[in-house]
């Protein structure tokens, strides 16, 4: 669902941009407008929570080393030591042919939307 969600995306906002251009009335711009920032809105959460979790699972390392783990008991160290290099490889928020999904991924889908975007104010010109 999510490949789905994010490659519809640019097409989508690039639709309902150049269908914010084409139209006269206020109330329909309006309109239109809110759609968009509705699916940027979905978008941006998707993204901006995947690399939250990039994130925070890269912290990890850092809080177990800043911990006296050194003055616990042997198990405890043990313990420690395995968090540290499992925390090594961030946990990601992957989709299939995308690959993580991160805010580099938001900017990439809207680069790609205003791509579209212009490719068909030229068309229609």
């Amino acid at each position: 669902m999510l490949i789905i969600h994010v490659f519809l995306t640019s097409a989508i906002l690039a639709i309902i941009g150049y269908q914010i251009i084409l139209v006269d009335s206020l109330i329909d711009k309006l309109r239109y407008f809110l759609h968009m920032m509705g699916w940027v809105m979905m978008l941006f959460l998707t993204c901006f929570y995947g690399q939250f979790i990039l994130n925070e699972s890269t912290t990890i390392a850092d809080a177990a080393y800043q911990s006296e783990w050194y003055n616990g008991p042997l198990r405890l160290r043990k313990i420690i030591y395995l968090i540290i290099l499992r925390s090594q490889k961030p946990l990601l928020l992957k989709v299939a042919s995308i690959g993580v999904i991160s805010l580099e991924t938001f900017l990439w889908v809207m680069k790609t939307a205003y791509s579209y975007f212009a490719l068909l104010l030229t068309i229609s010109k």
